[in-house]
């Protein structure tokens, strides 16, 4: 049996003469879309004709040659992966809001076939007025973005964040975004490479250690995918980053990396995520990698090299449930000697995003209850999700929670007779797609001296935990 993708297509007399016995079936889960499900493993085929509908401000090259990937097919199969796939792609470029594509049979033909996509454009500009909530305070945010702006994919995206805290009035970030999709170039136009241009000006701040990092410049973006789960990106920034004190309390070590900084860095990512979901998953991996290094010692202040990794494993339990497995580690070195790395580029451990018993910055060298971070650390956690009991009842509503019992173990050197571990269980709550919220009840199992225990109950809200 076979899956033919019909997405908002109706019920065709051609396509039923020409596949003999069908039935329709709606699957729920994936926004009500239309299969059509027949017992023939491979029925030759060929397009003879492709159309598009709906191009007002986009170009007719630029889809020209995504739409050339349905014309190399040679049976009904490889015409329904490939419609399915460039449905995607024209989704992905950012130009359409809207894309229903439908087969029809060629009149006349026993083996042709037409395709035709019905595309909507994205309105000139759309705006967005959201709050969002962190560890510490509550972030006002406001985004413009104009979309396809010479009909090839370009957009221009403007984002403002405003904190309003008890500490200070300042914004915390402002970003201008210049995107543009290489869809149109046969050359590399498999690999659908997007550059963008990213200017900022953002302020952070880490209680654990009492500073702001105010931090603005620039940075090129390529992102590129080799498959349809491994993406790579490179990136070149260069920004100036100044460090000053939230209060007059800050410790001496620390006021010694106060100051701004000019700091040329290129990165590399690396990702792989095959998960049925990204906030619960039960099958599925997720591998990301970042290789940062400040090659260019002539153009800047910071030298050093860093490599970071994430693992992630799922694996499907009985009952719902499923059991998740996580990695994470890093390490960095300096290449100028007479450069010490800052404070804020070193690596810090503890908190409910990495060992969840313990405080921000928590884990590790201290001086006066503040964390001089780390060279190197690692980290890993298990994890048993469970549903909520009797969410059969409530589906709809309840699979949004889910209940979670945990360990997590890691340390700030290569050394296991000083590991930190911790335990607890907790409730998750899934905001769409975007982030999860934690309310978890977590006790230290193992801890070293200076180590700063957290409260009993952490709650935290994000993506990327361990």
């Amino acid at each position: 049996t076979i899956y033919l993708f019909f997405p908002f297509a109706q019920r065709n007399e051609g396509l039923r003469e020409r596949l003999g016995s069908y039935k329709v079936s709606v699957n729920i889960t994936s926004f009500r879309e239309l299969f059509v499900i027949y017992k023939k493993k491979s029925l030759q085929a060929y397009v003879s004709k492709v159309t598009i509908n709906g191009l007002d401000r986009t170009k007719d090259d630029y889809v020209h040659n995504v739409l050339k990937d349905c014309i190399d097919i040679t049976n009904v199969r490889d015409l329904v992966e490939k419609v399915k796939e460039v449905r995607e792609t024209l989704l992905a470029i950012g130009a359409f809001k809207e894309v229903r594509a439908k087969i029809d049979v060629t009149p006349g033909t026993k083996y042709g076939y037409i395709v035709d996509f019905n595309c909507v454009e994205m309105r000139r500009i759309k705006g967005n007025v959201s709050t969002e909530m962190n560890q510490y305070e509550m972030v006002s945010k406001a985004e413009i973005l104009l979309p396809n702006l010479q009909g090839r994919g370009e957009s221009l995206g403007f984002d403002y964040a405003y904190s309003n805290s008890n500490n200070s009035k300042r914004n915390v970030g402002l970003n201008v975004k210049f995107q543009k999709p290489f869809l149109h170039r046969s050359i590399i136009g498999k690999y659908r490479p997007v550059t963008s241009l990213h200017l900022f000006d953002n302020t952070s701040k880490s209680y654990s250690n009492t500073y702001t990092n105010h931090t603005a410049g620039g940075s090129i973006n390529l992102v590129f995918n080799t498959s349809h789960y491994v993406q790579h990106t490179l990136q070149y920034e260069l920004s100036f980053r100044e460090l000053a004190g939230i209060n007059r309390q800050v410790p001496l070590f620390v006021r010694h990396h106060f100051g701004p900084r000019l700091a040329s860095v290129v990165r590399y990512i690396l990702k792989y995520d095959d998960r049925t979901d990204r906030i619960f998953p039960r099958t599925g991996t997720m591998l990301w990698t970042t290789l940062e290094s400040s090659i260019f010692r002539k153009l800047g202040d910071i030298h050093y090299m860093s490599i970071t990794s994430h693992l992630e494993r799922n694996l499907p339990l009985f009952w719902n449930m499923s059991l998740q497995m996580t990695a994470r580690g890093g390490f960095m070195r300096e290449l100028s000697p007479e450069k010490p790395i800052p404070i804020n580029s070193l690596f810090t451990m503890g908190g409910p995003y990495s060992l969840r018993g313990f405080e921000f910055g928590g884990v590790g060298p201290q001086i006066e209850g503040h964390s001089t971070g780390t060279h190197m650390f690692w980290a890993t956690g298990l994890h048993l999700w469970t549903p909520l009991p009797y969410s059969s009842y409530f589906y709809k509503f309840a699979r949004f929670f889910r209940t979670h019992a945990f360990i997590n173990c890691g340390n700030v050197d290569s050394s296991l007779d000083t590991m930190r571990s911790a335990a607890g269980i907790g409730l998750a709550v899934a905001l769409g797609q975007f982030a999860r919220i934690e309310l978890n009840f977590t006790r230290p199992i193992q801890m070293q001296k200076g180590d700063q225990a957290a409260k009993d109950v952490q709650f935290c809200l994000g993506l990327d935990f361990i």
